[in-house]
């Protein structure tokens, strides 16, 4: 398992920002034994996808995705959420 402490926003349009209000994720990663010795948490982004918010404002729970940066043959086992705030542009 990997705490997970980069997360980006994808699926935001620009009339929106947003606030990651989730510190980190722990997140249970599987493939070959030797890709996971060799994977560190730094390697790993969360995704956020907010599609589905549909204008949908202030604190919100997300589904999760995770973008391994390394060349690995690895991916994330189970559902995800994160928090966030979202809120009108100025």
């Amino acid at each position: 398992m990997f705490d997970v402490e980069n997360f980006t926003v994808e699926g935001l349009s620009s009339d929106y920002k947003s606030e990651v209000t989730s510190k980190s994720i722990t997140v249970t990663v599987v493939g070959p034994k030797s890709d996971i010795d060799a994977l560190t948490a730094d390697k790993i982004t969360a995704v956020i996808d907010t599609k589905e918010a549909k204008g949908k404002t202030g604190s919100v729970q997300m589904p999760v995705s995770f973008k391994f940066s390394s060349t690995t043959k690895c991916w994330a086992y189970g559902k995800y959420q994160a928090n966030l705030t979202i809120s009108q542009s100025e």
